[in-house]
């Protein structure tokens, strides 16, 4: 009967080998042959005794890495959050001691791994539903839409609060209670946003509404009293900067060329633009009350303003008269609405701009038929993109041109119905409406929309 061996027989070798792990491991004694060799067999049998050891010790090791880092992955559903981590770190002290010591059974490790998890689950369901951060953040976001619902917000701003609120939920964990939001909390949620900018995930202006919901979200729970404010809630490390954006204007030849071919009303909408410095929701929101058919002007606050003075908001009144160029005014008497609280209205009688929000979910989209119809009309006269800005730029072109010239520079911020600055502009400097008029139709002189004055524009200032 042939003799079985606990070892393989490697010729060209002439050595003894084992496979252990998928890997065949060789005796580094050297014998003369497989039957004529028994003292090297029995050398080889030693050498493999100890070798074998020391595998199982090694893939023990392995076998407890890997688990710990499989385990590691599955339980930290949210590495940033304090809480999370110190569970972590625990259980890499347990699966570290494991591999150190083969005469702990990984059962054992495995089973206080799952207790501590369950002890964990059982935290998080004692934890009142009303307390968890999913609970609050609803709650926070209704409040939001109700002031929206006055005018204190606008519903693009309630969206924008929404999603980036959503993402410092999952950040914290929807279903852990909002007392786990500390100093820690804030750190780190500031660490990940420097690194979505890094990558370019996300702008500066992102980053730092990112931040500044979070926090304002914090104060409003602090003041609620269900967490204790972070001790860094105003430090100046947690600040993200913006980049000074670069100020876009039209090139001026080409913006009169897209507002003379623009159709009707299309053309009153980019007039209006021009002639009031308005926004597209400001032409939206536009009331008979504010036009003087027999003046030719137009007086209001800004639509973002108004509404919060409407709500009983404390706001200071910016109300400007703008002075209408001829065509201008045709253009508005012709596409007024017959009666309504708004002056203008789409094809259809509709609101011409106007956000879509579910009081549930709080997501929503904004719908603007003015920009709509004004990026149809780049597309059929085929203006290229560089030259297609957006409508904020004929604004922005506008209180530009002012500002270049001499003695109506004086006038650029006035013309943008922006709130005063300066104490002097508060409260003692009064611009003189009939020196404005004057800027305004020399502006629109200068897009060839306005007659030409009696007298030179500089005369007139």
């Amino acid at each position: 009967m042939a003799r079985e061996y606990a070892l393989s027989w490697k010729p060209d070798r002439q050595c003894w080998y084992k496979k252990f792990g998928g890997k065949k491991h060789y005796a580094p004694i050297k014998c003369k042959g497989k039957t004529t060799d028994p003292e090297g067999y029995r050398a080889s049998l030693e050498w493999w005794e100890k070798k074998e050891a020391e595998l199982k010790v090694s893939h023990a090791q392995m076998k407890a890495t890997a688990e710990r880092d499989a385990e590691i992955e599955k339980f930290m559903r949210d590495p940033q959050h304090p809480r999370e981590r110190e569970a972590a770190e625990k259980i890499v002290e347990r699966f570290e001691r494991a591999a150190k010591d083969p005469s702990l059974s990984m059962g054992e490790v495995g089973a206080a791994v799952y207790r501590d998890r369950k002890r964990r689950e059982v935290e998080a369901a004692a934890t009142p539903a009303d307390r968890q951060m999913k609970a609050m953040v609803k709650r926070f976001l209704n409040h939001k839409v109700q002031q929206a619902g006055t005018g204190l917000k606008s519903d693009g701003r309630v969206i924008n609060i929404a999603t980036y609120l959503r993402q410092f939920e999952n950040f914290v964990g929807p279903d852990r209670p909002i007392s786990d939001i500390t100093a820690m909390t804030l750190f780190d949620y500031h660490g990940k946003a420097m690194t979505d900018m890094a990558t370019g995930q996300l702008s500066s202006y992102g980053a730092r509404d990112r931040m500044q919901i979070a926090r304002q979200f914090i104060r409003w729970a602090w003041e609620m009293g269900v967490l204790d404010l972070p001790r860094n809630i105003q430090s100046k490390d947690l600040t993200i900067y913006v980049e000074q954006q670069e100020i876009k204007v039209f090139d001026f030849d080409k913006l009169k060329g897209i507002i003379s071919g623009a159709p009707e009303p299309l053309r009153l909408y980019l007039l209006l633009c021009a002639n009031c410095g308005m926004t597209a929701m400001d032409i939206s929101d536009l009331r008979p009350c504010e036009f003087n058919e027999k003046e030719g002007t137009i007086s209001r606050v800004r639509s973002k303003r108004r509404k919060k003075l409407d709500a009983g908001a404390s706001s200071k009144k910016v109300k400007i008269t703008w002075k209408l160029w001829p065509v201008t005014l045709d253009l508005l008497r012709k596409h007024r609405a017959a009666d309504g609280e708004r002056m203008l209205l789409s094809p259809s009688g509709g609101v011409l701009v106007y956000t879509k929000i579910d009081k549930l979910t709080h997501k929503g989209s904004d719908v603007d038929l003015i920009d709509k119809a004004y990026r149809k009309h780049c597309r059929d006269t085929k203006v290229p993109d560089e030259d297609a800005k957006s409508l904020k730029c004929i604004r922005a072109t506008s209180s530009t041109k002012l500002g270049d010239h001499p003695e109506y520079a004086r006038y650029a911020q006035y013309f943008l119905a922006q709130a005063p600055r300066s104490v002097a502009e508060k409260f003692y400097q009064k611009p003189s409406q009939e020196q404005f008029d004057a800027a305004v139709l020399w502006l629109g002189q200068q897009y060839g929309f306005a007659p030409a004055s009696d007298k030179p524009a500089e005369a007139a200032a």
